[in-house]
Formats: structure tokens, sequence, C-alpha cells
């Protein structure tokens, strides 16, 4: 679809963004899965409560730095690199949006699976994965040839199918935490 000096472009926000943006997402899962595996082996009616509290945290943590990435990069990305990085710096503006929902995401994608949601987990990475190839079949076919249109529309499935997927972690942990409430006898 693209040359190696768009390739090359991609990898620069790959490397600078993506990639240390991952790695710290990671290292929230694991605290955010531990915390909800506790509650979830205990008193489960508080599940979907530090689920929302650790989404809401998360969102606010990203968010500055999803702006000031968004704004500043296409000039200070050219700036340091040189000007032949100009693409990479219009690129990272597209990213920093995608590094943010996958940053939010990512934190607190363990959660389908330790509410035994499993299924319903392997359902959506599947489904996300054949929506985005399906997005980039279409944009091949369509013979679009603009990084910057493609890292959009990139952009696009990445926000909608996160967004899918925290929408089914927060149904399951209510559901779960609705039913632990009932069996208590403690619904208001």
């Amino acid at each position: 679809m693209f040359n190696l000096e768009v390739a090359g472009q991609y990898a620069l926000l790959e490397r600078f963004i993506l990639m240390p943006v991952g790695v710290i997402a990671i290292a929230v899962s694991q605290v955010f899965t531990g915390e909800l595996s506790t509650i979830y082996r205990g008193e489960r009616d508080g599940l979907n409560r530090v689920f929302r509290r650790s989404l809401l945290q998360l969102l606010a943590v990203g968010f500055l730095p999803m702006v000031f990435g968004m704004v500043l990069s296409p000039s200070l990305v050219p700036l340091v690199f040189g000007a032949d990085w100009s693409m990479a710096g219009k690129l990272c503006a597209i990213a920093f949006p995608i590094a943010y929902v996958r940053f939010v995401a990512t934190a607190l994608t363990m959660t389908l699976i330790i509410v035994d949601r499993q299924s319903l987990q392997f359902t959506w990475e599947v489904s996300r994965f054949a929506l985005t190839l399906c997005v980039f079949g279409w944009l091949a076919w369509e013979g679009v040839a603009d990084p910057t249109t493609v890292m959009i529309w990139y952009g696009l499935v990445t926000g909608i199918t996160y967004a899918l997927q925290l929408i089914l972690a927060d149904r399951a942990t209510k559901a779960i935490a609705l039913k632990a409430r009932e069996s208590e006898g403690s619904i208001l």
C-alpha cells in the first residue's frame, strides 16, 4: 500500500508514541487486574464501581498528554528529527487519540476475562481484527494513497472497537454487581 519512506515515518510514531503508551498501559492493567480480581473473588457488588472509577481516572490522566501531543507533534517532530520527518509529525497528531484510546482500553482489557466472560472477549478480539482488516482492505480497494487518510480510518476503527469493548466490560461488571446485591437483598 505504501513505500518504505511512509513505513519509516510510521515506524517513528510506533516507537515513540504507541509502544511506550502500550508498556505503560500494560503496567496499569496489572494493577487493575489485581484489584478487580480481589473484588470479584470477594464482595462483587463493588465491581462496576471500581471499573468505572478506573475508567474515569484513565480518561483523565491521558487526556492532556493526548491534546498536547496532537497540537505539538506536527511542529515538534520535524524540529527534532528534521524536515524530512514532517509526515511523521502529522501522523503523530493522528496517532495520539489512537494511543489515548488504546491506553485506556488496554489498561482495562482483562475485565471480561476476570468476570468469566472469555467467550465475549474472544468474540470482541476476532471482530476487532476482522473489522480492521476490512477497513484496510477497503482503503486498498479504493486506492487510497494518503497515509493520513489511512491513519484517520484506523483511528476511527480503533476508537469504535475499543469503546465497544469498554461498554461490554461495563455492562458485564454492572450485571455481576447487580446480581451480588440481589443475592444479598440490598437492592435500592
